[in-house]
Order: C-alpha cells, then sequence, then structure tokens
C-alpha cells in the first residue's frame, strides 16, 4: 500500500496569480461596468461549408516540391549584415574572451505585441557562445546559444571542420534575434490627450483654459442658493424605496419602459411611459430631502476634466479636505432625477446626445491600468478615454440644475444599504449601459480605482 500523505501537506500547489475581487453581493447588477464586454446581439456560429475542396490535395505520388540546392560545408555562410558595437542602444556591451570561440553577453527579452513581434521589454538575458571546455573527449566540443546546446567531435570533411559548421548554426538564433531587434522597433502612438497626475495617482486630461470660475457659474446658473460656492440647493420630496430595498422603484420604472434597446445586458430602455409612471409615483412613500452637491463632477468647474482613476477611500478624503463629504447614493439620485423620479436626467427618453453615453466599449489592459510605469498606465488611460469636460453638453442638466449626472463618468457614492459595500457607483459612464439616474453598482470595494470612475462632493445645506 502506497503511504499516506502526512495531513499538513497541500495537495494542490497554490497558484501564484492576482485573485479577482469577490462579489459581496450575488445579487447585485454589474450592468453599467466597463470590465464586462456589451453584447449588442446574441452570437452565432459561423456557417461552414457542405465540405472542403479536395481536388488540389497532396497524394503520395506527387513530386516534392524543389527546395533549392542542398547545402553543404563549403557554402559560405550568409552576410549577417554590420556587426554589432558597444555603442548600439538595444545591447549591453558584449566581452568577448581570449579561449576561441567564446562570447557572452545580454539581449533583451524578447515579448510578442501587436506592432513587433520581438519588441526588447522585461529583463535582459544572458546568451553565450563557446566551445565547452569540459567536455570528456579531447576533440569533443559543445556550442551553447540562448539556453540550445550543439555537442560533437571535431571532424574534418571536405577540409572544413565539423565543429565550425555547429558554431555557424548556433549562431542563427542570435543573428535572427539581433535583426528582429534592430529592424522591428515598436511603434509608439502618440497620445490623443495631455495628461497629468494628481494627487498623487489619480489622472486628468489637461485642459486647453483653467476653465469658469465658479462664482461667474453661480452667477449665471441662479441655483446656489444657500450653499458654498460652485455647490447647488437640493430641496423637495424624494420618491423613496419601500421595505429597504434599494432596487424596488428601479423596478417599478422598467415595468413601464415601452421601447428597449436592450433588455439583457447592457440594458437600456430607450423610451418610459410618462403617465404609467406617474400613476406609480403618486402613491409611493416620499422622504423630505435638503442638502447641497457639487453641480460638476470633481474638481466642480466648467470646461476641466474629471479626475478619474480615484478610490472610493481617496474620493472621501479628497471631499473631506474641502470640508464636504461624499455624497449618500439617495441624495445623489435625488439631485438627479427631481421629485417626479425622472428616469433620465432630462425626461422619459433616451437622448444619446444629450449627455455622454452609448459610445462604443473598449478592450482594456488591466497590467497596463495597473502598471508601476506611469508612462504606460498614462498610454493606456489615454486609448480608453472617452470622456468630456464638464459642463460640455448643457442638455445634460437635472431638474435641479446639476450637470453630467449621467454618462461621462462613474460616480462614487455612500452607501445607504445596511450591509454590503459602503462604496456605490452611480450614473453610469461614456460606454453602451443603463445610465439612468436609480441603478446602482455595488460589486467594488472601498480601494477600487479604474480608468471611467470619479466623483462630486456634497455637504450639509445651512440651517435657515
Amino acid at each position: 500500500m502506497p503511504e499516506a500523505l502526512p495531513l499538513d501537506v497541500p495537495l494542490v500547489e497554490p497558484l501564484d496569480v492576482p485573485v479577482v475581487e469577490p462579489l459581496d453581493d450575488p445579487l447585485a447588477d454589474p450592468l453599467d461596468d466597463p470590465l464586462f464586454e456589451p453584447l449588442d446581439e446574441p452570437l452565432e456560429e459561423p456557417a461552414l461549408p457542405d465540405a472542403l475542396p479536395v481536388e488540389d490535395a497532396p497524394t503520395p505520388d506527387d513530386p516534392l516540391p524543389d527546395a533549392g540546392p542542398a547545402f553543404t560545408p563549403d557554402d559560405p555562410l550568409p552576410d549577417a549584415g554590420p556587426a554589432l558595437t558597444p555603442d548600439d542602444p538595444l545591447f549591453a556591451p558584449v566581452s568577448v574572451s581570449d579561449a576561441p570561440f567564446e562570447v557572452s553577453g545580454l539581449l533583451p527579452h524578447p515579448a510578442s505585441t501587436n506592432t513587433a513581434p520581438m519588441t526588447p521589454q522585461g529583463p535582459p538575458r544572458l546568451f553565450t557562445i563557446r566551445m565547452c571546455p569540459k567536455a570528456t573527449s579531447p576533440r569533443s566540443q559543445c556550442v551553447s546559444a540562448l539556453g540550445i546546446s550543439f555537442c560533437g567531435r571535431a571532424r574534418r570533411a571536405r577540409g572544413i571542420h565539423i565543429s565550425s559548421v555547429v558554431r555557424a548554426v548556433a549562431l542563427l538564433p542570435v543573428l535572427t534575434m539581433a535583426t528582429t531587434l534592430l529592424f522591428a522597433a515598436p511603434k509608439v502612438e502618440p497620445l490623443a490627450h495631455e495628461w497629468q497626475q494628481v494627487g498623487g495617482t489619480h489622472w486628468q486630461v489637461v485642459a486647453s483654459d483653467p476653465g469658469e470660475d465658479p462664482a461667474a457659474t453661480d452667477a449665471a446658473e441662479h441655483t446656489r442658493g444657500a450653499c458654498p460656492e460652485g455647490m447647488v440647493e437640493v430641496r423637495g420630496s424624494m420618491i423613496v424605496d419601500p421595505g429597504g430595498d434599494v432596487d424596488a422603484v428601479d423596478g417599478q420604472q422598467k415595468s413601464v419602459c415601452t421601447d428597449w434597446i436592450n433588455r439583457n445586458f447592457p440594458e437600456r430602455c430607450a423610451r418610459f411611459d410618462e403617465a404609467r409612471w406617474k400613476a406609480l409615483a403618486a402613491a409611493a412613500p416620499r422622504k423630505a430631502m435638503h442638502f447641497c452637491i457639487d453641480r460638476f463632477e470633481y474638481p466642480n468647474r466648467r470646461g476641466a476634466f474629471p479626475w478619474i482613476m480615484v478610490s472610493w477611500t481617496d474620493a472621501q478624503s479628497i471631499c473631506s479636505e474641502e470640508e464636504k463629504r461624499l455624497c449618500a447614493e439617495s441624495e445623489w439620485t435625488f439631485a438627479c432625477e427631481g421629485e417626479d423620479a425622472l428616469p433620465y436626467p432630462y425626461g422619459f427618453a433616451r437622448d444619446a446626445d444629450a449627455c455622454n453615453v452609448d459610445r462604443t466599449w473598449r478592450a482594456y489592459d488591466p497590467s497596463a491600468l495597473g502598471s508601476a510605469n506611469p508612462d504606460k498606465t498614462r498610454a493606456e488611460v489615454d486609448r480608453l478615454w472617452q470622456g468630456e469636460a464638464s459642463g460640455s453638453r448643457p442638455a445634460c442638466r437635472s431638474p435641479f440644475g446639476v450637470y453630467d449626472m449621467t454618462g461621462n463618468v462613474d460616480e462614487w457614492t455612500k452607501s445607504v444599504a445596511p450591509t454590503g459595500h459602503r462604496s456605490i457607483l452611480k450614473g453610469g459612464y461614456w460606454g453602451p449601459v443603463r445610465t439612468r439616474c436609480r441603478p446602482t453598482t455595488r460589486v467594488h470595494g472601498e480601494s477600487f480605482a479604474f480608468y471611467q470612475q470619479g466623483f462630486r462632493c456634497c455637504a450639509d445645506a445651512p440651517a435657515p
């Protein structure tokens, strides 16, 4: 009988891979999440032909194709081009020893990309091409290149040493890699936007001008009320979810959708029945609300671009530094929908031109977004970015005068639910997602940061 394994021996070797953040709420609906690629239509299997043509298939009687003249030991080696020098930027200096046929040095680590099959990335790799001095026979010789060894007894044939041919074959991988690295340099795409790092780890597009002074915006909008500069005073009666069900009103709204763009992921409704909704809303429970909210996404300035790659924890700290606080999800919802609980901040029919929504989803590179190299992160964020400066679309304005609440970037809020994450995303982003006032994304933790996530701040309304 085979010996039993001790109880403390693991049966499976642990995997050294990052753990995907778990979905703490199994009923959560991540429909506004760019982590998932939207499918506008069901996938269909491609049609295959009834039969493949075989009239041109080779048969055992066919002659072998002409491969050209056979290589012989007398053939000269092909010209490898100009020799590399220590001044070449892709290579570290190469040292040549006094021993015959021994060369050692460093080559860049090759990595495959779409633009260059061999791109120098990662740590360099040691290569050695040498005659092995420890051969068992005085006439046995080995050549090693890039980890591949070629060994054999030195013999003469037609006046040439067989070991010379072995050395030539061993050099081919090095010559091939050198040629590829020199002539297939990676293609660097220019950035479409100018970016700056803000707050240490966050990103923002640099606007061509500093934007409108908040005092001037307040004077033009007439929505500040008794709130601090740049904020909107929100006061009214909000339709609330009965029985503590945070998705109850959203479910009732979906029941009066008359024109679905997509009922499944990503869930989008083109039009809601206004009369039916108002009949339902008339009997719904309500709650008095009074607070202040930023007119625009942070940094809350018309013409400035929103900060992104901001975690819930960082957003809360930034608001606190300005003597504000992160909005409760109920405050954010009411500022977006108004007392009539509009599905969209501008009404009952979805308008792709009113707010920055329904742009094409782009696949993202998680290694680039999480890279310690800021240049790599900047390039990936720039490739994915489809956001706009705050206040760019005048029609994307709520009944209270708050801008860009649906679309553009997702916004962090504080949960009102007794369980689950405190970190709740509202409003959706520029992609083809729900982008309505009521829906929430409740599946991300407080440290999660992504390329389409921002925030805005709230504050208590002054006492009368």
